[in-house]
């Protein structure tokens, strides 16, 4: 009886005792007997991994069916070693069980115990926050959790979104009808779930109006002139660029001299609407205006795109500029740098003045400056 009582009491330590045998160095790992006490049943899917530092992972054959949480390791002699065991579940990959113990084993076959236990119930360290937005975009979520071997599946409505399975996601096509929706996140292992609580989605009524920009409230022009409504632009917060959509009521009549007046006016797809006008004063060609130099651009005042670098400074070339008296002034035409007007739309400016001092009109160019940041290659 003695005997039987020492041998169960030998097995369940957490450490390591066992008769030394002879030639213990010509163990190696794949020949260390490994026993599993059985103390409860398992599922049929759960399979074992027992890690040795030093050693690796050692195969353990182990009947799924008995297998319980005590595992016996009978290893040769060597310096102190951290021994590791984890059980899993096949099917689903994830880990249940796990326990660990430090050895000294000191000479001859000694016995290690190692007893495991169910791996913690995941715990959501960090909950989600609500999220507001102005009428429509993007909607973010995140979460932060303690625990192994976890799973994540968000909610919206309590309708799981089997495709956000991170510790965050993001929806996209939110409007007014999402307003009030609730997301939560649910976060799972082999133990057990802990549920986060409901952040709360606020679709804002978009109330900001469109902004119209003029780069010329007041216009001249000659009498007998062509004129061109250019140089207007409308952008919104939300819909991005306007300038198409922009209605315009007046008229120009370069025949007739005198003031005239344009209205612009544009609406969101919120039906917010923005006015703007500008002047246009029609007169005749004196004799002074004969002094005035004159710039041309070459281009067309809008050319597209342009990829590559920023370049603070516009192209060199694409314009030209004429005067009375001192003839080609080219050289002395001042080129702005890039000026913003909305997001990628910007514009630049070319002046020149002449050696009796005066001053041509402004000529604008407009580009869509789309900046690549990957480098050029090298040819």
């Amino acid at each position: 009886m003695q005997k039987y009582l020492f041998l169960l009491i030998s097995v369940f330590s957490v450490a390591l005792t066992c008769t030394p045998v002879s030639d213990p160095v010509s163990a190696s790992p794949e020949c260390w007997p490994v026993t599993v006490y059985a103390v409860a049943e398992q599922p049929q899917d759960a399979y074992y991994r027992l890690t040795v530092s030093g050693e690796g992972v050692l195969p353990l054959g182990i009947n799924p069916v008995t297998a319980g949480d005590c595992i016996m390791v009978n290893v040769p002699a060597g310096t102190s070693r951290l021994f590791e065991c984890c059980r899993y579940q096949q099917n689903s990959m994830q880990l249940t069980d796990t326990g660990s113990v430090v050895a000294d084993v000191k000479e001859g076959l000694n016995t290690v115990v190692l007893k495991l236990a169910p791996i913690p119930v995941p715990v959501i360290t960090s909950q989600p926050e609500d999220f507001s937005l102005t009428c429509r975009g993007y909607a973010w979520f995140t979460i932060t959790a303690e625990g192994l071997d976890c799973s994540y599946e968000w909610q919206k409505n309590d309708i799981s979104y089997a495709w956000q399975s991170a510790p965050f996601m993001s929806t996209d096509n939110i409007g007014g009808k999402d307003s009030g929706s609730t997301f939560r996140c649910i976060v799972c292992n082999a133990s057990g779930c802990d549920t986060s609580r409901e952040a709360v989605l606020s679709v804002l009524p978009d109330t900001e109006p469109p902004v119209i920009v003029l780069l010329d409230s007041m216009v001249e022009v000659y009498l007998d002139s062509v004129y061109e409504d250019n140089g207007v632009f409308a952008f919104d917060s939300l819909d991005f660029d306007l300038s198409d959509c922009i209605a315009r009521t007046g008229k120009v009549n370069t025949e007739q001299p005198g003031e005239y007046t344009i209205t612009y006016s544009v609406a969101d797809s919120s039906g917010n609407v923005a006015h703007a006008t500008r002047t246009v004063i029609v007169r005749p060609f004196t004799e002074e205006d004969l002094s005035i130099p004159v710039i041309s651009l070459l281009e067309p005042d809008t050319s597209g795109s342009l990829f590559g670098f920023p370049s603070p400074t516009p192209r060199d070339s694409g314009f030209y500029a004429y005067d009375r008296e001192d003839g080609d002034i080219t050289a002395k035409v001042i080129v702005s740098d890039w000026i913003p007007i909305y997001r990628s739309l910007y514009y630049c400016t070319y002046d020149v003045t002449d050696s009796d001092g005066n001053v041509a009109r402004t000529q604008y160019r407009f580009e869509n400056l789309i900046f690549r940041t990957i480098p050029p290659p090298p040819y």
